[in-house]
């Protein structure tokens, strides 16, 4: 009897250093899971920023520069002749605003004193204005007459209102020695509808973004947007080159993970040490729940094959790659499946169905994706796929192998076969509509050749 207990206790102390070992280990693992996850989440939240980032640098540089010079012509027409520039002014001004993407009016000062402006509705506050009264705006406007060349001014409030950047353009009387100032022409920028054109309003609600340099100061000028908090925990700092100065843009992501990914953390935290025991069960049901509904709504109920949604999902992501990586698409129809759905019913065609998917997995790659796009259509993405003959031979092959089959149902002998075209990216096209036609019109010609062929038979 002593040995029995002793050995219960025993037996007894196995399960629970088991157990004790089990929630020693599930936290262990589950600790550096969260760490990997954090890890991953913010590597990927870190290129994530530094792609838009790069991207948005490289739109406002092109916007500036391209709006900015525009203006070249006509500051050129006033150094040389200023009669005719002020007497042609305003079709001059307007050929310029019609040419430019962002900008909202434009203006000359004769000395430090607007005189003229294109369009007059809606600025003619500025009329008159001279810029010595307003110590911020005459500092620009100084800049650009000692330096002889275009200053960036703003972002700032205008006279007539509204938030506008300006380039400003000196004019002298003595060109090419520039000693003699005559005046200036002011570019006036729609800031806001360039920021948002740009990328820059999308990049802020992202991501934490300040911007210094206010009037083209460069990394010593104010800030415009966001503050030096931005710059001292700044995951990416950039020079944002403008016509005459340069702005400095810093990113950080002390915004982006705050969204998903640390509620994710604490969630799974508080679960995790509040139900330790079963949290591998609850990971793994919620995950394949999640799964199981994601699937769902990725897959054809009849077929189980990915279903349209998937399809153009995929389909938009790899023509949206940058790198521009080649594939296939091959579009398929069924010939005979009307006639089947007419003389046999409903659940015949489901079978005739069926039996093509599974023929088509049989017959493609592992890496090879087939759609269920509707009714008895099909797409198949051939990734890495570049080469004619490689695709015709993939629908020679399935071709084959559905004339081979004999598809019965219920003593039945059903006649089918089917039509396919294929469309190449990025050589047929890189778009990815006119991919997906590409290879629907190779496969309709297809079916009128086997409608041919049929009726010579």
């Amino acid at each position: 009897m002593g040995k029995k207990v002793i050995k219960k206790k025993i037996i007894n102390l196995a399960v629970v250093l088991a157990c004790f070992s089990y929630l020693v280990t599930s936290i262990i693992l589950f600790e550096l899971f969260l760490k990997s996850y954090e890890e991953e989440i913010s590597r990927e939240a870190k290129q994530h920023l530094t792609e838009e980032f790069l991207l948005v640098r490289a739109n406002v540089e092109s916007a500036l520069f391209s709006d900015v010079f525009i203006a070249n012509g006509l500051v050129t027409v006033l150094s040389v002749n200023k009669e005719l520039a002020l007497d042609n002014f305003e079709a001059f001004a307007k050929t310029l605003i019609q040419n430019g993407r962002y900008i909202r009016n434009i203006g000359i000062s004769e000395g430090y004193t607007i005189s003229k402006i294109y369009p007059l509705k809606g600025n003619e506050k500025a009329i008159g204005f001279d810029f010595q009264t307003n110590p911020g705006q005459f500092a620009t406007v100084e800049r650009a007459r000692l330096n002889k060349s275009v200053v960036m001014a703003g972002p700032l409030e205008l006279v007539q209102g509204g938030q506008a950047i300006i380039a400003r353009f000196p004019v002298f009387d003595d060109v090419p020695i520039n000693s003699n100032y005559w005046g200036g022409v002011s570019i006036v920028i729609n800031v806001e509808e360039l920021f948002e054109d740009t990328g820059l309003y999308s990049l802020l609600n992202k991501f934490d973004v300040a911007i210094r340099g206010l009037d083209g100061t460069g990394g010593q000028g104010p800030f415009f947007i966001g503050n030096e908090e931005v710059f001292n925990e700044a995951d990416i700092t950039s020079v944002i080159e403008i016509p005459g100065g340069s702005w400095v843009m810093a990113g950080s992501m002390m915004k982006a993970p705050s969204n998903t990914f640390l509620n994710s953390i604490i969630i799974y935290r508080v679960m995790g040490y509040g139900l330790i025991v079963s949290i591998l069960l609850l990971v793994m049901l919620l995950y394949r729940s999640y799964y199981i509904a994601h699937r769902a709504s990725m897959l054809d109920e009849l077929t189980g094959l990915r279903n349209r949604r998937f399809a153009f999902i995929l389909l938009e992501k790899f023509t949206k790659d940058q790198k521009k990586k080649p594939f296939a698409v091959i579009s398929i129809d069924l010939n005979g499946f009307k006639d089947i759905n007419d003389n046999f019913g409903h659940q015949a065609g489901d079978y005739v169905l069926t039996e093509v998917a599974n023929i088509i997995l049989d017959n493609i790659r592992q890496t090879d994706i087939c759609c269920r796009l509707g009714g008895d259509e099909f797409l198949i993405l051939l990734p890495r796929a570049y080469k004619k003959n490689e695709v015709e031979s993939v629908i020679h092959k399935l071709k084959m192998a559905v004339n081979e089959r004999s598809f019965k149902f219920e003593q039945h002998n059903l006649s089918l076969s089917l039509s396919a075209g294929y469309g190449l990216f990025p050589y047929d096209t890189d778009d990815m509509e006119e991919l997906v036609h590409k290879a629907d019109l190779m496969m309709y010609d297809d079916k009128k050749e086997s409608k041919i062929i049929t009726k010579s038979h």
